[in-house]
């Protein structure tokens, strides 16, 4: 029997935390070596990649190559990640080679998280009518919620919608949403890019942190535009929170580091997590002067500043609370999340002293990841193993450290640690996904453990270099990254809907009278969708076809009344035709329903629309 994925993910994560944590330690003492390849040389690569990088990513957006040339597409972002990651750790890198190197890997990192532009030019998304009611209102309006926690006001919803405006393109456009994407992912690498070189004052570090933002899945931007753009904010909020106490423009920063904040959680009312980061400072400045561990930054700058720091955190924590009361998003989606964190705690207590399991109230959440191939375990575990390691040498070897990093560090690592810990023990309500938004916190201190180890010896080099580029080709299988694999994890089987299918269905709904009944409609283009239930997950197979999925499409496009649309099969002739239906339990059954000699509406290649008799 092969190893499952949580196992390999718990499997690979103790193995690379042993394995940087002994590299670490064993190379403390150890001196620089000179670096192998030449700054020519060096240049000559950030080059290639500068250009293959462009090419790819047109390619990828413009083409199908990602589906229909696989081999091509893994051939060529290995390619692109072998020619960044080498110079930036077998070199020292100029300010221009920093600056090719880091334009390579944004464009990696939008061709790992994108895919082909639909042909139809229509892009679609969970909580799709938030952006259509903004878009035809011209304002935001609490009722336009999806849920709750994207009250009060939803700032991604609000961008894709002021630059549709100003485009002068509909909010449904692909064309913007590839825009929006493209640029959301340039700033957050740049953010994360300038967090690690505050910290750091190491470039080659700084492009190594961003590197891992397109290749970790748990870090994957596209999956949540709404949650990742709150996360970003929070990030500003921290590298300016950081300005503050250093002394750097500090009036300055804190306005900007409040403002940033307030926008997060505004944004999302789960956007907490600015408030740890403040709570961590608090702590590590205590625990880590008691231990021995701090490093001062600049001499009095951050005691003199204490005062200042407090009343940021007042302004975090009484902007919260405002939200909490004047909105549904905590009660639905936060308490329920700690209520179920409890729940956890409980149960290891339990099991440490009792050694009798209390049956865990509510839904067991499905873990979707359950069944994925174990390789994919690699691109979750090794940024924070590395950061894990990098921990373990500071408390074991180090000793000392800036107390920034060890605060970013803390955080970025006990809050997924919980998130572990519920998952194990009760999953009523988990908080995984929003616990992920901490990981990046870790990704400076990941840059900068990797540049630390480079230079000590050629053996350390050339493991460094096949481990960073091997990630790539498999991150880009994981279905968090891959929107292809993305949909197969899900069970989700329809053909992608094309430009003429497209044309076909609006020709279909023009048709339609205003007040339309039920549809009955068939299409050669078959596919299958499951039927989702939080404690099993996507589970079974239930037939559709291309044509039903997108009629209800455009009717919600130009705001008209959905119908009911029934998908037709049938075998050798239309007199004997059969519409489906979901029966009785869970899964729920196939019900085949007769269509007796029923009377033909609409008929073309794509679509034929029936009428019973």
């Amino acid at each position: 029997m092969g190893i499952s994925f949580p196992s390999a993910l718990l499997l690979l994560t103790g193995l690379f935390t042993v394995l940087f944590t002994t590299l670490l330690i064993l190379t403390h003492n150890k001196g620089d070596r000179e670096p192998p390849l030449s700054h020519g040389t060096a240049n000559a690569m950030l080059t290639a990649a500068d250009v293959l990088a462009l090419v790819t990513l047109f390619l990828n957006l413009a083409t199908p190559i990602r589906a229909g040339y696989p081999m091509i597409y893994e051939v060529a972002i290995t390619a692109i990640a072998a020619l960044t990651i080498i110079p930036m750790i077998a070199s020292k890198p100029t300010d221009s080679m920093i600056s090719k190197a880091l334009s390579s890997v944004i464009m990696l990192n939008i061709i790992l998280l994108n895919d082909q532009l639909p042909s139809t030019g229509i892009s679609w998304g969970e909580g799709i009518e938030m952006y259509r009611d903004m878009y035809m209102a011209g304002h935001w309006s609490f009722s336009f919620a999806y849920n709750p926690a994207y009250n009060p006001f939803p700032a991604q919803v609000a961008q894709v919608v002021m630059m549709a405006k100003v485009l002068n393109l509909p909010w449904y456009s692909s064309l913007v949403w590839g825009i929006w994407y493209a640029v959301f992912t340039i700033v957050y690498d740049m953010v994360i890019y300038m967090l690690t070189l505050r910290l750091t004052q190491n470039k080659a570090a700084s492009v190594l942190a961003a590197f891992f933002v397109g290749v970790t899945p748990e870090t994957a931007l596209t999956l949540n535009p709404h949650l990742w753009l709150s996360n970003l904010f929070v990030l500003i909020s921290t590298v300016t929170l950081i300005n503050v106490i250093e002394g750097f423009e500090p009036a300055q920063n804190a306005v900007i580091s409040a403002l940033s904040y307030i926008l997060a959680v505004l944004s999302l009312t789960t956007a907490l997590l600015m408030l740890l980061v403040p709570i961590s400072f608090i702590v590590a400045w205590y625990v880590l002067r008691a231990l021995r561990l701090y490093k001062p930054i600049h001499q009095g700058a951050t005691s003199a500043r204490k005062g200042l720091i407090l009343f940021l955190f007042a302004v975090y924590t009484v902007v919260t609370l405002l939200v909490f009361l004047y909105t549904q998003g905590y009660f639905t989606y936060v308490y329920p999340m700690l209520d179920s964190l409890n729940q956890a705690i409980w149960q290891i207590l339990i099991r440490l002293f009792v050694r009798s399991i209390t049956k865990v109230k509510g839904v067991q959440y499905h873990f979707l990841y359950s069944g994925a191939n174990p390789v994919l375990a690699y691109a979750w575990s090794l940024a924070f193993s590395i950061a894990a390691s990098y921990l373990l040498y500071v408390v074991f070897r180090k000793r000392r450290e800036n107390v920034w990093l060890m605060t970013l560090l803390v955080v970025g690592l006990v809050v997924p640690g919980i998130a572990a810990v519920q998952r194990i023990f009760t999953a009523t309500y988990p908080i995984t996904v929003n616990a992920y938004t901490a990981i990046p916190l870790t990704f400076p201190i990941v840059g900068l453990a990797l540049t630390r180890l480079k230079d000590k010896s050629k053996a350390i080099l050339m493991l460094l270099i096949l481990l960073l580029v091997a990630i790539v080709p498999i991150a880009s299988y994981d279905p968090s990254i891959s929107p292809i694999e993305y949909a197969k994890i899900h069970h989700y089987n329809v053909p992608p809907l094309t430009r003429s299918e497209y044309e076909c269905t609006l020709l279909l709904n023009n048709l339609l009278p205003s007040n339309t009944g039920p549809l009955y409609v068939y299409s050669p283009i078959m596919g299958t969708l499951p039927w989702y239930t939080p404690s099993l997950g996507g589970v079974g197979a239930y037939p559709t076809n291309v044509i039903a999925q997108a009629l209800p499409m455009i009717r919600f496009i130009y705001n008209e009344s959905s119908v009911n649309v029934y998908v037709v099969v049938y075998n050798g002739t239309l007199s004997k035709a059969y519409y489906v239906t979901l029966g009785p339990g869970i899964p729920p059954t196939i019900v085949y329903n007769p269509l007796n000699n029923p009377n033909i509406i609409f008929n073309s290649n794509y679509a034929t629309l029936l009428e019973p008799s």
